[in-house]
């Protein structure tokens, strides 16, 4: 459409030159800039849906491959693993769960700068790639500490693939669009997940081919998986918003410039590049607020992992169904967590909200470990399963969301996912303990555990909640400005 008084072909030049001059005063770009856009509404989103089947599709692609790797020692436990490899006696089972998360905690600082160095439609396929051989890898070791090592070196690669990709997907979407894409991602993820203990159950059909164990193949087969996703990941995924145009078959150079308004009308930092610099990276570690949001990561992908971890183990010995049947019920409630975290991610980006989704997913996953722990029945019992695992995975895009809304600036937004994701690699850690093999088969202990990792993230949510809407009191009245930018307020 063309503004009065100007030719249509400047309209663009036109746009540039207002959103420049605001940015650099560091004041909000309106909203209303719309008003001059050339592109219609039905356009607009034409656009975003592009992007969204790039590289929401292929961020959950990747996501769910590594959850399907990360979760599947309780489908090779009940398949034959934790006998062949004595992993029944003492604690093995539990450290072969937690020595993933050590390298996966340690490596996300310095690899959050350097893989803004690469491409990370490259980066991430590559770690992709190179965790695929280490599956397979995984289908031929003799002896448990085999294992404990390609765990380890697991970790360290799964870690960064959210390096690269949690940025990126954040850079592409405004603060209100952000959860939903975030919740599809993740959607994606879990359903990829979901299918692994259904994949499972028919690889281990295959004991005995060649002479390998049932439980081998469960390795041997999603790591051959892993190369597929890694090549399907790479015709996927996408660049940064600046110069995306130059990815195959994507965005125009007009398309890319309305992604970049369109970003910067809502925080003014689509075309951001910084040089790296150590003292700008870190520098966000003198704002308390920064880690309140991986404390709430940690505590809910505490609970989500010791279910995910857990849960064939749990269905077989608490439950009393048989292997096959646990393999398959363990993947419905993923399905219902799925589709109950895009509805959550609607509800808070239409209505601006991220704290009290996560109030509320913390009481129904305090109510589905209740029914678990302290109800007989075990249809009972499963219902409460598939509770805990919708608000348990629900919260956690959600947790990317709030703090993705509430940060500002490249190099912060890289040094506050590195902490993000530390959180959620210490809460595999302790949720690779907290069920443990002697409390079966009640589990009471990690049950009990869980209901208080529930609480205390209530806690903080709402904590954080008050201290920020007294913050956007005082930036309303002039007295402070959030974030480094006029008119910017914090989302509750």
């Amino acid at each position: 459409m063309a503004i009065k008084g100007i030719e249509p072909e400047n309209v663009e030049d036109f746009i540039k030159d207002i959103d420049g001059a605001l940015a650099e005063q560091g004041v909000a770009i309106p909203t209303d800039s719309k008003n001059f856009e050339e592109f219609t509404d039905d356009e607009q989103k034409r656009i975003i849906h592009k992007v969204d089947r790039r590289l929401v599709t292929g961020l959950g692609l990747l996501m769910g491959m590594c959850l399907m790797d990360r979760t599947n020692l309780g489908s090779t436990s009940i398949a034959g693993m934790s006998v062949d490899l004595g992993l029944e006696n003492g604690s093995k089972y539990s450290l072969v769960l937690l020595i993933f998360f050590v390298p996966y905690v340690l490596v996300q600082l310095p690899v959050n700068a350097i893989a803004q160095n690469f491409s990370p439609r490259n980066f991430s396929c590559g770690v992709t790639l190179c965790w695929g051989v280490l599956m397979v890898g995984a289908a031929f070791v003799d002896k448990w500490w085999h294992l404990l090592i390609i765990r380890a070196l697991l970790g360290a690669f799964e870690s960064s693939l959210f390096a690269a990709l949690l940025p990126l997907l954040s850079s592409w979407y405004t603060r209100y669009d952000v959860h939903k894409r975030f919740s599809i991602s993740y959607f994606i993820s879990c359903l990829i997940a979901a299918l692994g203990p259904v994949l499972a159950c028919g690889f281990m059909q295959m004991d005995g081919l060649s002479g390998l164990a049932g439980w081998r193949y469960i390795f041997l087969m999603e790591g051959v998986l892993n190369f597929a996703a890694a090549i399907i990941g790479w015709l996927l995924l996408v660049e940064y918003p600046l110069g995306s145009h130059k990815c195959w078959m994507f965005l125009t150079e007009k398309e890319e410039a309305f992604i970049i308004r369109h970003i910067d009308a809502d925080r003014a930092d689509a075309a951001e590049q910084i040089k790296f610099n150590l003292r700008g990276f870190l520098s966000p570690a003198k704002d308390w607020k920064v880690f309140t949001y991986p404390m709430m990561f940690l505590l809910s992908t505490c609970v989500s992992y010791s279910i995910a971890f857990f849960l064939p183990i749990i269905l077989e010995s608490k439950l009393n169904y048989g292997v096959t049947a646990a393999q398959g019920l363990s993947t419905p409630p993923y399905v219902v967590a799925g589709i109950w975290m895009y509805f959550t991610a609607w509800l808070g980006d239409k209505y601006h909200i991220r704290g009290p989704i996560v109030i509320w997913n913390c009481l129904l996953s305090i109510i589905g470990l209740s029914l678990l722990g302290w109800v007989a029945s075990p249809g009972v019992q499963y219902f409460g399963v598939i509770l805990v695992t919708a608000g348990g995975n629900a919260n956690v895009p959600t947790d990317l969301a709030w703090q993705a809304n509430n940060i500002r600036g490249k190099w912060k937004r890289l040094f506050c996912n590195a902490l993000l994701i530390m959180g959620g690699g210490i809460g595999g850690i302790v949720g690779s303990l907290v069920f443990r093999s002697q409390d079966a088969p009640t589990y009471r202990p990690g049950i009990e555990a869980s209901i208080v990792a529930s609480f205390i993230t209530m806690a903080i949510a709402i904590a954080l909640m008050l201290r920020m809407h007294a913050l956007n009191k005082m930036a309303a009245t002039g007295a402070i400005v959030l974030e480094e930018l006029h008119g910017f307020k914090y989302t509750l």
